[in-house]
């Protein structure tokens, strides 16, 4: 799911010193093109309380974040411009703020509508469509419907497919959801069949030096250790920690993990070779 760009003060954009220019208008007959800046007005003022929704959910207070996207939301309908790719990609996000809020049903209802508004706009086939594609697929997936869950990950796949972008990072990350969904499902063939896809898209594009990067490996090394190829594991759980190193991060939850499996495979690997013949 997307970071948040940097913004403004939410108190900005609605004021300004256009009144006079705005009167100059009206007395040459330019009531339309008054119409539309007061509409651009508007639209600025749902990107900025968007904006500020965006900073407040990167510094975790959720309920600030909340709180700003629903007054970006307030003011499109008001306006009349919900219906449009950014009132799509809006809806979206307040989608994902209810989920960092345990907020599950508000979640998934959330990406529903913005599916219905990115097809109103008639722009699903883009890669914020397949983006809210694959966050449904997340929310199904949590939710426990693994095959409403695989589908929409289908369909976000298909639409980079055809967008030819499946070969990027985002692409790289539904693969990595496809492969663990297949994993859940008991397939570990298939999922390690299509982790593989990720990572080839990940080497050449240069993204696996990177957190999602090492989530990928590591997750490769968890289907290789319950397939019972600990030597292969044990490569991808070291791989994953070397990029965790590069990246500085040796301190997050998943490097520790990575370390104890390693433990884990070290006492397991000596047991499983010496009841080898030799």
């Amino acid at each position: 799911e997307e970071s948040a760009a940097a913004a403004a003060a939410a108190e900005r954009g609605a004021e300004g010193g256009d009144e006079e220019q705005e009167e100059d208008e009206e007395e040459e007959g330019g009531g339309e093109g008054e119409g539309e800046k007061y509409l651009e007005v508007a639209d600025l003022m749902a990107e900025v309380w968007q904006s500020l929704g965006m900073l407040r959910r990167d510094a975790r207070s959720y309920d600030g974040a909340l709180k700003a996207l629903l007054e970006a939301r307030k003011t499109r309908e008001k306006y009349g411009t919900l219906a449009t790719p950014k009132g799509g990609h809006l809806v979206m996000q307040i989608g994902t703020t209810k989920g960092l809020l345990n907020d599950l049903n508000g979640k998934l209802n959330m990406y529903t509508e913005a599916l219905q508004l990115f097809e109103r706009a008639n722009c699903i086939v883009s890669d914020e469509g397949a983006t809210l594609y694959n966050n449904i697929g997340n929310a199904q997936r949590e939710y426990g419907d693994l095959a409403a869950s695989l589908s929409a990950y289908e369909e976000g796949k298909r639409i980079r497919d055809r967008l030819g972008t499946l070969r990027s990072p985002g692409g790289a990350g539904l693969l990595n959801n496809i492969a663990a969904l297949h994993g859940q499902r008991g397939d570990l063939k298939m999922a390690l069949k299509v982790y593989r896809e990720a990572l080839e898209i990940r080497q050449d594009g240069g993204s696996l030096n990177t957190v999602a990067g090492a989530e990928l490996l590591m997750n490769m090394g968890g289907a290789h250790q319950d397939l019972k190829e600990y030597e292969a594991a044990e490569q991808e759980y070291t791989q994953a920690l070397e990029v965790y190193s590069r990246l500085n991060m040796l301190d997050r939850p998943n490097a520790e993990v990575l370390r104890k499996r390693l433990e884990e495979l070290q006492k397991v690997r000596p047991a499983v070779s010496s009841g080898r013949c030799s």
